[in-house]
């Protein structure tokens, strides 16, 4: 998905004691501009978190068959695609690296 429109919020889940429940913990808001879902996108795995609008949300999404059907009719789009996904995502590492240095 990319934001186009309103925020987001990145919410994850928090457990006590044999695994209640507890509520659940913010840890990032997007905007307009952000993209959010491309660890789904990439591994084929389960959402690893939970992204829930805080107001109206306007949304690209880009669904894995037509990420696949992209990358075969346009392979050079895809890999733009791509590269800007790594890039994406090794930011957020590096922010997630420092923000645990800093505690």
């Amino acid at each position: 998905f990319i934001i186009l429109q309103g925020t987001a919020s990145v919410r994850l889940p928090l457990q006590g004691p044999a695994g209640k429940p507890l509520g659940d913990r913010r840890i990032v808001t997007f905007s307009a501009g952000t993209g959010f879902g491309e660890m789904a996108l990439l591994d084929r795995e389960e959402r690893s978190a939970t992204v829930l609008a805080d107001e109206a949300l306007t949304c690209l999404s880009l669904s894995r068959e037509n990420f696949e059907f992209l990358a075969t009719a346009h392979p050079s789009i895809a890999l733009k695609l791509l590269a800007n996904v790594g890039r994406e995502l090794s930011q957020r590492i590096r922010l997630l690296n420092q923000n645990l240095l800093s505690r």
